[in-house]
């Protein structure tokens, strides 16, 4: 059989089906994976407050009171205060309060109560935002928090 010839190789319509196809779960994963890199920082950032609270803690149980800014902190209750693991212009925000509910200033002694807030990317389901939510983290809104009462 002279002149018959056989072709081989894919046709436009199945490479372009293959090619959507790839396309596809390329997508889905990169959306995964955003995702779980968010949910990541959002758990750092709750690590992060609750490294503070203990700080906080060391801090009253050696001076009987809590400090009226995190930067008394260090170095004798923390290493470093921790910063955002995503952006440095959000910030944790944190307010110390006598026992008038008035603001502690550095000169005080009597700081008795305390808040700290911090902004989370993901879902805002990552604790209470107690009264955090009317205050800004730096660049965007406060939603979770430590309230010491």
């Amino acid at each position: 059989m002279k002149g018959f010839t056989s072709e081989r190789g894919f046709t436009v319509i199945e490479l372009i089906v293959t090619v959507a196809i790839i396309a596809t779960l390329a997508t889905i994963g990169l959306i995964s994976y955003q995702g779980v890199r968010l949910n990541n920082r959002d758990q750092i950032r709750s690590r992060d407050l609750a490294s503070l609270k203990q700080a906080l803690e060391l801090y009253r149980h050696d001076k009987h009171h809590y400090p009226a800014t995190l930067n008394e902190l260090v170095p004798q209750h923390s290493n470093s205060i921790p910063v955002d693991p995503n952006n440095p212009d959000r910030i944790y925000y944190y307010k110390a309060y006598n026992s008038d509910q008035t603001v502690c200033t550095p000169s005080s002694v009597s700081c008795v109560k305390y808040m700290l807030c911090a902004a989370t990317e993901g879902s805002k389901s990552m604790g209470d935002p107690g009264n955090c939510d009317t205050i800004s983290c730096g660049t965007v809104d406060c939603n979770m928090s430590i309230i010491n009462e």
